[in-house]
């Protein structure tokens, strides 16, 4: 992620990458990454709780936080359980990073990549997979 050179807004991971640590240190930790000059908040979920983090700690419901009302100085950190059944009203121009991990279904990634309600008019997604599932993508290409 920090090599990563394109404006990520959402991290849908539904391939379940994103292990080391809770959500919470996983948000802080890129949103102390994210450019100051444009993201203000982190949305997370703590437990089943829709959470936004700013840059000075504090932590509070999302429906109480300004940042409820600034959706585009956010960014939106999505846990696999949280992959489905979660509706955000992203901005148009918001990018996604797909996680892909070993046993990911074709429904959960479907259901992951429809978080981005707008995709083809406004929201785009990227991938982003494990060292395993990366050589097994490259193993089809070359058999096919």
């Amino acid at each position: 992620m920090i090599n990563y050179k394109e404006t990520i807004n959402v991290i849908l991971d539904v391939g379940a990458l994103f292990i080391d640590g809770t959500n919470r240190e996983i948000a802080v930790k890129w949103l102390n990454l994210s450019d100051r000059n444009q993201i203000d908040y982190i949305v997370y979920f703590d437990c089943d709780s829709i959470v936004v983090g700013d840059r000075q700690s504090h932590h509070c419901p999302f429906v109480t936080s300004p940042a409820s009302e600034r959706l585009d100085r956010c960014i939106f950190y999505l846990d696999e359980i949280h992959t489905r059944g979660t509706d955000f009203k992203f901005p148009v121009g918001f990018k996604a990073a797909v996680t892909l991990g070993n046993g990911l279904t074709k429904d959960r990634f479907v259901q992951a990549c429809m978080r981005m309600r707008k995709l083809g008019n406004g929201h785009s997604l990227t991938f982003w997979s494990s060292y395993e599932v990366h050589q097994q993508i490259k193993t089809l290409k070359r058999n096919s």
